[in-house]
């Protein structure tokens, strides 16, 4: 099964994400994970008050195969194990991604507007939980 999410869908997961989030979880700022999450962190950061905004680049996707993890770009700074830094990317699929990078930032929020069930059990917050089997395509996405 394939979701189209709109724009409009969108807007209002990330308007649920800002209404829930512990402040604590993002004091220091965003860590969002390229390229996905770069969207909703710009979207997300206009309705918090978060100016701090670093990238985490992973590539894990082959077309829509997941593939081995390749580390293209890290934060260079002192993320005290990740206290006070939300990381934030569009979709948690097998909860790989955030794994991997809970590892290095074990005491980080983790959060994605869209979740699969085998990702529950890394994922803080969420806006919309999807069946394991639902490709998802987010508008800027598209064609």
């Amino acid at each position: 099964m394939t979701l189209d999410l709109t724009w409009t869908d969108v807007e209002k997961y990330v308007h649920q994400m800002s209404q829930v989030l512990d402040p604590k979880s993002y004091e220091n700022g965003i860590m969002t994970v390229t390229r996905g999450g770069l969207v909703p962190t710009a979207m997300l950061t206009h309705l918090l008050p978060v100016r701090r905004i670093e990238t985490i680049c992973l590539r894990s996707y082959g077309d829509r195969e997941q593939t081995t993890f390749e580390m293209l770009n890290v934060p260079n700074l002192n993320t005290m194990g990740g206290t006070g830094w939300l990381v934030l990317d569009d979709i948690a699929d097998t909860g790989k991604s955030f794994r991997y990078i809970k590892s290095w930032l074990p005491s980080a929020a983790f959060c994605s507007l869209v979740m699969k069930p085998m990702a529950d059990n890394v994922v803080d917050e969420y806006a919309l939980k999807v069946e394991q089997d639902t490709w998802v395509v987010f508008p800027w996405e598209k064609d």
